[in-house]
């Protein structure tokens, strides 16, 4: 049976990020991946997800934890930092849901459970914690624990349905996510709409409506991984990219510009790269900011 590990992230390839420290609650694969009866369908992960070559017809829910194992955990982690000689140094913070879901919703009672344990785990040691979510429905006991956190924050991924298949099948639309995302705002959980989306191209109506929602919005410029999907996404052809404002970089087409539709790169609070700099807010935590820091 797997159990819970912190890994590293972004964080420690982009300047800034505090990504550094992830948990994920799941393995082998995402539950987005989930048909109605649990079955493994590998389309049905997010077009744009950068994990979904390594998800396999394997799947579990970890196991909860302690306080204490994660105590442990957290001083192996030390140490195996001060080998590579991250220059993060030390977990000073947890992101959960870096390569699968935080939740299952077919198996809702073994995911409470696993998540809430973290959660109290990460309460107890007074550590800062991320949640990023499709799936999480509205729960009490999950927006008590958070508003309890030292600096908590819970994140509702948001893009087009058309390219979150597994999400939507399983009754989580980005319309369902936005409902479920007021209700802990409203509870006075710290949330973000996290928005990923191409800024490349103009702003859509359904953009402009997640805008007016109230709940912070916070932007993951997206980035293509093949072909297909950027254009299904553009209309435009591949030779078309660079003059359009994109660049194959790092194996990805990233942007270079932000359309004027989104106002300038400051209007809003960004998680990703645009041109030769990185748009962080650090995810939200310590009030989140509004910072472009250059990308090396």
């Amino acid at each position: 049976m797997a159990e819970i590990t912190i890994v590293g992230g972004k964080g420690q390839h982009h300047a800034g990020c505090v990504c550094t420290d992830n948990i994920d609650l799941q393995s082998g694969r995402c539950a987005v991946t989930h048909g109605i009866n649990g079955e493994f369908i590998k389309s049905n992960a997010c077009s744009y997800c950068y994990a979904k070559y390594l998800f396999k017809n394997k799947y579990e829910i970890k196991p909860s934890i302690t306080t204490e194992y994660l105590r442990n955990e957290i001083q192996r982690r030390n140490k195996e930092k001060t080998k590579e000689n991250d220059k993060s140094k030390n977990v000073k913070s947890i992101r959960l849901g870096k390569l699968t879901e935080i939740w299952d919703t077919l198996h809702p009672e073994q995911s409470k459970k696993t998540l809430i344990s973290v959660i109290y785990a990460c309460n107890d040691l007074e550590l800062p914690i991320m949640l990023m979510t499709k799936l999480l429905p509205y729960d009490k006991d999950i927006a008590l624990t958070l508003t309890t956190n030292k600096d908590g924050v819970l994140h509702y991924s948001l893009g087009s349905d058309d390219l979150e298949l597994g999400a939507v099948t399983q009754g989580m639309t980005n319309k369902r996510r936005i409902e479920e995302a007021q209700k802990y705002y409203d509870f006075g959980v710290n949330v973000y709409l996290r928005l990923v989306a191409d800024v490349v191209q103009p702003m859509t109506g359904k953009h402009k409506e997640i805008e007016q929602v109230g709940i912070p919005l916070l932007i993951t410029p997206l980035r293509y991984s093949s072909k297909e999907l950027f254009v299904l996404n553009t209309k435009l052809e591949w030779n078309e990219a660079k003059e359009q404002g994109y660049k194959f970089d790092r194996g990805t087409l990233r942007p270079q510009l932000i359309h004027p539709t989104w106002g300038n790169k400051n209007t809003h609070a960004y998680c990703g790269i645009v041109g030769d700099s990185l748009g962080c807010n650090a995810c939200g935590l310590f009030g989140g900011r509004r910072k472009w820091i250059k990308d090396e």
